[in-house]
This record gives structure tokens, C-alpha cells and sequence, in this order.
């Protein structure tokens, strides 16, 4: 049936009049509506640093201009126009010697950092991200092309995408761990921060993993403290391998053995571990000053040793605490002995580089 045309002049004046108001509030950051975008994950409310009173920003993760409703990039990863929005930023030089507020977009482990320009009071135009979790900064420097952030960090915010992110990792993640003044009791000693030649180090990582930049500088609140030399030097290792059917006979001297043996049952061990029976443990009697049964299978190794009439230490599947019996029980001075099955092996390496006794295997 046709639609006389003052009709179809009415019902087009009416779609336009319902539409509008709905078009105009399309803005992510606008005050939230029934037919608008979701506040809550395509506006970023920025969080000012510790210190930093007064200022303010949030960042709209618009959609950049294109053919489509949702805006994803060659690799699937969706795309933002980011506007940022910021009240209350200070002179730059209040802060420090500093010229420029710069915004910077960052990965969560910030391990790969962008410049997105200068920043100002009000509204900037940033440009386009297109990762999928992101971590934005406003710092203030000294040059505006900088190559990533050396100054003070203003405001900073991560993106919806990562609110299942534990809540202090950005703080984390851009090492705003304060590191306090002053000394602290250690031990049975005090210490004060000026540790001199005696440094803190770093648990030893692989190349190959991505670590938080904070978290590789963390150092304790205290003073290091290197004890006395009293020891004699630990004598350089020593391996042996030994093939089917091979003996090994450890002498000792004249202060006694002192042994730590680590059995453990993984796949690459061995799941029968029988042949410790056959082992002529009983030659350690009366010879070995220090016996420390180890690894997973270590109450084994106790029950042998009962039968072998070697006293040992009690059994210990915790390596850490089994080297620590060994490390209590062997004299200042004197040699101990490791033996270790394969896994028992890698086990104990990997407490000696946690210790900072060993450097990691990649590295030796």
C-alpha cells in the first residue's frame, strides 16, 4: 500500500528526532546511558602516583573510523582511538627538571614501551593501540622524545581487558616499590644502608623469559652482610661418570665422610630403586661422620642405611633443608661429598643457583 508523502515526510522527521539523541551520546566517557557504550570497559579512569594530588585523566578507547562495527587489526587483536583527557597537571618543573608531560603505551610487563607524544591539559589525541592488554603512562620529562620513561610517573591506568590482574601488579610493573632509608636489624647484627663493596644480587633468570623490570630490581630494605672468612676454600667439583658395572669408593679421612646422598624415583631416575640393596653401604661404617639421606626417596635411604649399621641424620625430601643438615654438620675446612641420582642432581643445582652458590646451567 503506498505511504501518501506527507506521511513518509512525518515518519522520516520522526526516526531523525528518536535517533539523534542517541548518536549524540555515543561518547565512551560520556555519563553513562541505556543505548551508549559501556562506560566501564571503553574508559580508562587514570589513577594519579603516589604524591601527585589534583590531577586527573582518563583515556576513551574510541573506534577508529572504518567500514565495520568492531575494529580488529590483520592479527585479529582489536584496535582503539585513544583520547586522553587530563585536569590539574601541574608546570612540568614543579615536579623536577622537567619540560614535557609524555603518554606512553606499554605491554602489562612493560617490556615494550611506545612514545605516543606530548600531553597537555585537556584533550589529546593519542593515536591508535592495538594490543590487547595495555598499560598507559603519563610521566614527566625532559625531552619529548624520549625513548621511554626516566621521569616521574603522573598518572598511569592499565586497560579493561586486564581486571583480572592481580591490583598492585601496574605498581609493580613500573617499580613504584618504595625502597626505605636507614638501618634495620639483620641476624644478630645491625646494619646500616651503606653496604660498601658487598652488593645484593638477583635470583639468576634465562634470557629467554620475560621478567618485570621492578621485580629483577628489587633488593632488600637492608644492608648486605657477607660473614667473616673463617672457611677454607671449597675445593673445585669434581665429576666423575661412571658406567655399567663401574665402582665408586669414597675414603675418608682422618675427621670422617661427610656425605649427602640424594635418591630420587622420577622417570628419568629410575622407578625401582631396589638396587640401593645391592649398594655395599655397610663399607661406611664406623667411617662416615656425616650421613644425610636426601631426595624423594630418602626414608628408603634411611631404612637401608639401619641395615647397612650406618648412622645418618633423619631423612630429608626438602633439598634446601637436607643441604642445610650438610652444611651444619660438615667442620669448617673440611670437604662434603654430594651424590646424587639425575633429577636429585638438578634439583640440588637448582638450590645451589638460588643460593648464589652456582651459576645456572645456560650459563656454565
Amino acid at each position: 500500500m503506498p505511504i501518501p508523502f506527507r506521511h513518509a515526510l512525518r515518519l522520516a522527521a520522526t526516526l531523525a528526532l528518536t535517533t539523534t539523541p542517541a548518536a549524540a551520546q555515543q561518547r565512551p566517557c560520556d555519563a553513562p546511558t541505556p543505548l551508549g557504550p559501556s562506560h566501564d570497559l571503553y574508559c580508562m579512569e587514570l589513577v594519579p602516583a603516589p604524591g601527585m594530588t589534583g590531577v586527573s585523566g582518563r583515556v576513551e578507547l574510541g573506534h577508529p573510523a572504518g567500514p565495520f562495527t568492531v575494529a580488529v587489526g590483520p592479527d585479529g587483536r582489536p584496535r582503539y582511538q585513544l583520547i586522553l583527557s587530563t585536569a590539574g597537571l601541574p608546570p612540568p618543573a614543579s615536579l623536577g627538571d622537567y619540560r614535557r608531560y609524555v603518554a606512553w603505551l606499554a605491554t602489562p610487563t612493560m617490556d615494550s614501551i611506545a612514545n605516543l607524544g606530548v600531553v597537555r591539559n585537556g584533550s589529546t589525541m593519542l593515536g591508535i593501540a592495538d594490543q590487547e592488554k595495555f598499560t598507559l603512562l603519563v610521566t614527566a620529562e625532559r625531552s619529548a622524545r624520549a625513548r621511554e620513561p626516566g621521569g616521574r610517573v603522573v598518572l598511569r591506568g592499565q586497560s579493561p581487558s586486564t581486571r583480572l590482574f592481580p591490583p598492585d601488579l601496574l605498581q609493580f610493573s613500573i617499580g613504584s616499590m618504595g625502597q626505605g632509608a636507614g638501618g634495620e636489624s639483620h641476624g644478630q647484627h645491625t646494619m646500616t644502608a651503606d653496604s660498601g663493596a658487598v652488593q645484593w644480587t638477583t635470583v639468576p633468570m634465562s634470557p629467554r623469559l620475560t621478567m618485570l623490570p621492578s621485580e629483577m630490581a628489587l633488593r632488600p630494605d637492608v644492608a648486605p652482610y657477607l660473614p667473616p672468612t673463617t672457611a677454607s676454600p671449597a675445593r673445585p667439583r669434581e665429576i666423575v661418570r661412571l658406567e655399567d658395572g663401574d665402582t665408586l669408593r669414597l675414603e675418608a679421612g682422618d675427621d670422617g665422610l661427610d656425605l649427602w646422598i640424594g635418591l630420587n624415583d622420577r622417570i628419568a631416575d629410575g622407578r625401582d630403586v631396589s638396587w640401593i640393596w645391592d649398594v655395599d653401604f655397610e663399607r661406611l661404617k664406623g667411617k662416615a661422620q656425616a650421613l644425610i639421606p636426601a631426595g624423594t626417596r630418602a626414608h628408603d635411604l634411611a631404612v637401608r642405611f639401619k641395615y647397612a649399621g650406618v648412622t645418618a641424620t633423619r631423612p630429608e625430601t626438602d633439598p634446601g633443608k637436607a643441604l642445610d643438615a650438610l652444611v651444619k654438620a660438615t667442620p669448617d675446612g673440611e670437604t662434603a661429598h654430594l651424590l646424587c641420582s639425575y633429577t636429585a642432581m638438578l634439583d640440588l643445582r637448582a638450590e645451589l643457583v638460588r643460593r648464589g652458590w652456582a651459576k645456572p646451567y645456560w650459563e656454565t
